[in-house]
């Protein structure tokens, strides 16, 4: 007996529930498409940042490697013997 009354309460709470999803149907579609909006809204913004991002980065590799060829270029000019200067001219007139 008891049996049988689990699953009648059983029965009558699917039904309770199909009904109401049935009544709730629109209002669930109409919230779904907007999150899937906002969801593809945020899936573009995402793919624009990462290109963003990735030219970031390239720019800072291209930045650092610039860098350490002028440090480069600087430690090369810091060691080199130092040039002869060339004489100063005289003064006085040229004959």
């Amino acid at each position: 007996m008891s049996r049988d009354i689990i699953e009648l309460g059983q029965t009558i709470r699917k039904r309770q529930t199909a009904a109401t999803m049935k009544r709730l149907e629109p209002e669930i579609g109409a919230i779904r498409k907007e999150y899937e909006g906002k969801i593809a809204d945020l899936e573009r913004r995402n793919e624009e940042l990462t290109g963003c991002l990735v030219a970031e980065q390239e720019e800072n590799a291209a930045l650092q490697k610039e860098v350490a060829d002028l440090r480069a270029e600087l430690k090369a000019v810091k060691s080199a013997p130092p040039e002869e200067a060339a004489p100063p001219p005289k003064k006085g007139r040229r004959k």
